[in-house]
Parts: C-alpha cells; structure tokens; sequence
C-alpha cells in the first residue's frame, strides 16, 4: 500500500511525543481499507460490502478507517514507559501496517 500523511516521517512507522497527537494517513493504492483483525461484517458503518467507517478504541489510541483515511489519535503519556501499538490494514489481498511507538 501506498500512504500519504501529515506526518513528516515514513507513514507506516510513527513517532508520537509524550503528549500525543492525532495523525492522518491516507492509502493512495487502494479506495477502502478495513482493519485486518476485523471482518467486513464487524465493521461500524458499510455500504453493501463496501466499508464506509470502522473504528477501534484502546485505553491510549483511537484509530478510525474512513474509505481510503486512517485517522490515528494517540492520548498523552503519563506512564513513565514507552508505547507500542500495531495497526493491521487490509484491502482486498493486499495487507500492511502502521506501527505507533509513543514517547514517554
């Protein structure tokens, strides 16, 4: 897959400071994306068999696919520790992956 982003760096491999930051990439290879890890089914909004939006919350990220955008929200760190999150995408039989490392 192919990405561009607000952020500066390479897309698929993201540095987020201690305060977090909310970051938006989008896949120019491919018009809908889902999360890997779900099926079409589970997804939050769908057309048909279309994704529309799906989302994905954990206690320090929100991760929202909307077509062909990932928004990736990341929450302050207030853990004295690194952070590490993998994000899994997936359209038809392509897969990729965005890894998050948040500064403590």
């Amino acid at each position: 897959m192919n990405w561009t982003s607000d952020y500066t760096g390479d897309p698929r491999n993201i540095t987020v400071p201690a305060n977090g930051g909310t970051y938006k990439l989008v896949c120019t290879s491919y018009p809908t994306l889902r999360f890997a890890s779900m099926v079409v089914e589970e997804s939050a909004a769908q057309y048909g068999d279309k994704v529309i939006s799906t989302g994905m919350v954990g206690r320090w990220y929100t991760a929202e696919l909307t077509g062909n955008t990932l928004t990736i929200t990341i929450k302050p760190n207030t853990t004295g520790k690194v952070r590490n999150k993998l994000f899994w995408l997936r359209s038809d039989d392509a897969i990729d992956r965005v890894s998050i490392t948040q500064e403590k």
